[in-house]
Order: structure tokens, then sequence, then C-alpha cells
């Protein structure tokens, strides 16, 4: 009789976890919209940024290839962990696979795109890709490729980014002097100094034309701030200015 008994609870228990058992649930429209800009599955990642890099060429797709995971250990600091390793590049009549590299970093909020940024990094006219590789303490340390009008195609720049990994820098206008330069800060090892780099591309190479050395001293109860600014003069770089101002 005990037996009897076994076999039909073994038997209902079979039965309910078959009943508890979900047919897959088809995707939203949402979902189904979200999906053509980013897809993952299992891990696998596909994102596609939309761009037009100059008014003389059609609009590119750039889709990223890569892995990403969700690092959720501290439960309230979630986090997206990105490897991409691929950038597809296709537009009419246009194709180019840029591949050969593997980005480790965390996306926060603040960074979209996975890294994916554009710039005119060499004042062509052409917007130039930049990629998030890695983040170390005040560097954003990138991948680049500049756009070859000759050549149609993206061609990674390998001194952008020995610039990026020993100076965390960022583009900017300088006013008045109407172009643009690289910008980079780095404080000195044992010393509370800050510099300044800025970057021209010249001759299919960025040079450094002007820096500046920010630092502190200590003069009794008071302190004050020093910069000297050096600009390139002729192939070389010469004291520029001097200012000491009290803080």
């Amino acid at each position: 009789m005990k037996k009897t008994i076994c076999v039909c609870l073994a038997m209902l228990l079979l039965a309910g976890l078959s009943a508890c058992k979900t047919e897959p649930v088809k995707p939203t429209e949402a979902a189904t919209t979200q999906a053509a800009t980013t897809q993952a599955d299992s891990g696998a990642l596909r994102h596609t940024v939309a761009r037009r890099i100059h008014d003389s060429l059609p609009e590119f797709a750039f889709t990223l290839h890569g892995d990403e995971s969700i690092d959720d250990s501290d439960p309230g600091f979630v986090l997206a962990i990105a490897a991409i390793r691929a950038i597809d590049i296709k537009g009419e009549g246009f194709g180019q696979r840029l591949e050969g590299f593997e980005t480790e970093f965390a996306v926060p909020e603040d960074i979209g795109d996975y890294g994916l940024a554009f710039d005119d990094f060499n004042g062509d006219g052409y917007l130039d890709l930049r990629l998030h590789y890695y983040t170390a303490t005040r560097e954003e340390i990138s991948l680049f490729w500049l756009w070859d009008a000759g050549q149609k195609q993206f061609i990674r720049n390998e001194q952008l980014e020995e610039l990026s990994d020993a100076r965390h820098f960022a583009r900017e206008d300088d006013g008045p002097r109407m172009y643009r330069f690289l910008k980079g800060y780095m404080e000195e090892l044992g010393v509370p100094s800050f510099n300044d780099y800025y970057y021209e591309y010249i001759e299919g190479e960025f040079v450094l034309t002007e820096y500046s050395i920010m630092w502190y001293e200590d003069e009794g109860e008071d302190s004050y701030e020093c910069i000297e600014t050096y600009k390139l003069v002729d192939g070389k770089m010469e004291l520029a200015s001097q200012t000491r101002e009290k803080e």
C-alpha cells in the first residue's frame, strides 16, 4: 500500500512540474525596436550606431561586436562590463571591418554606445572614431581610427593611442586661435603639479605645439599658484610666459 501511494505521489509531482513549465514569451513591439540597435544573447553583444561622418558620404552603420556581463555583487551598484572585439561599418557602397583589439572596461551610465565616439581629431572635416579601451586613474585610454579621404577607409592611429595611454586628454577649441588641440593632464610623481599639453595635426602627425606647467608654492601662511607656458618656436619649445598669483 505504501509503495502504491509513493508511486501516485511521484506521478502527481511530475504532472505539477509539467504544468509549471512556461512557453517562450514573444518579444513585444518595444523590445523588437530596441533589438534593432542593441542585441544581447547569453553574453553576446551587438550594438549599432548610425552616423554620417561627412556631407559627401552616405550614412554609415557602425556595429560593435563583443560580450557584456552584469556585475551585481554590490546590491546598491550594478555595473555592465563590456568587451568589444570588432566594429563592422556599412553604408551605401561601403564596407569595412575593424578588429584585432579587445576593450576591457566597465560601462558607467554616462558612457553611451559602449565607448564609441566621433570627432574630427585631425581637423580635415571628416569625423574620426574613438573607442573607449580601458579606464585607469585619471586616464581614459582609447583606440583611434582616422578617416582617410584618399583611401576611403578608417586607418588606425597608433600615435593617438600612445598619447591616450600616457596622458588623459580631451579635445577643445582654443578660442581666438581657431584650431584644435589634444589636451592632456599629467600629475608629476612626488610634485603637486599639473601639466597641460596641446597638440596640432601637422603633415600627418600630431605635434606638441604648447604645454604649461602649474604648481603651488607655500610662503609662510600664503600659497601661490605658479604657471610656466612653453610654445613651439622654429622647431624648439621656448618659455613664453610665467605667472605667480596668490591663492
